[in-house]
């Protein structure tokens, strides 16, 4: 049995489940990196056309984009070992992810976040608030900009809504746990935005929230990343 934080696989399956991202990374173009946007895509049609629902496949069908910055840090990692035996090697071009992510706040008016424990993928999205300003001007186009807070010339992109379901606490200094009112001396949510901390387990908070969109029927926009996928896979 394996346990990934809290929760309990066979290692049969963790093993299945490598070897299938194994096969499908073995028939890349090891001599072209991919984002790993676009990788996650890719597999995710694989899946789709395979009959496998997952994560993966729904978003791909859905045109949302998933960007992992840890993605060796999982099977994926594993897969690449178990290829390195038949000399092939595929490259993620995370650099690449940073860049087109980073671009996507000045295009958007506003911007809502969810996050799901914290880590990486929490801290990946914060920074968009604070780092895109970094772009050459010429990919900052629009109109959703401040200066930080007199100390900065650089634009800024804070989240006017978030929700932070985590079970970490604020005072270990780390980022998993810090409230989201923290995050507004860093520019990471706007002053006047609106905020909700749920200290909870995300296995209990994430399906009651789920449920409870489920019967306002809540719907979203279409296909709001489209021209992330113009000539995709």
């Amino acid at each position: 049995m394996n346990r990934y934080y809290d929760v309990i696989g066979f290692e049969a399956d963790y093993v299945k489940v490598t070897r299938l991202i194994a096969a499908f990374l073995g028939e890349l173009d090891g001599g072209h990196p991919l984002p790993t946007r676009e990788l996650l895509y890719r597999f995710g049609l694989r899946l789709k056309t395979r009959g496998i629902d997952s994560i993966v496949s729904a978003a791909a069908e859905s045109q949302v984009p998933i960007y992992c910055p840890a993605i060796v840090d999982s099977a994926y990692g594993d897969a690449i070992l178990l290829l390195e035996g038949a000399g092939r090697r595929p490259v993620f071009d995370e650099a690449a992810d940073y860049v087109e992510f980073m671009g996507l706040a000045p295009q958007m008016k506003e911007t809502a976040v969810i996050y799901i424990g914290g880590g990486v993928p929490k801290d990946f999205i914060q920074t968009l608030a604070v780092t895109s300003g970094l772009l050459p001007a010429g990919r900052r186009r629009g109109t959703r900009a401040a200066t930080y807070r007199g100390r900065s010339e650089r634009p800024y992109y804070p989240h006017k809504y978030a929700l932070q379901i985590t079970a970490d606490s604020p005072h270990w200094g780390g980022s998993s746990g810090a409230s989201l009112t923290e995050g507004i001396s860093w520019g990471k949510q706007m002053v006047a935005g609106t905020r909700v901390d749920c200290r909870c387990d995300v296995t209990i908070a994430l399906p009651l929230l789920v449920q409870a969109l489920s019967e306002q029927r809540v719907s979203r926009r279409r296909r709001p990343f489209s021209a992330l996928f113009t000539g995709g896979a």
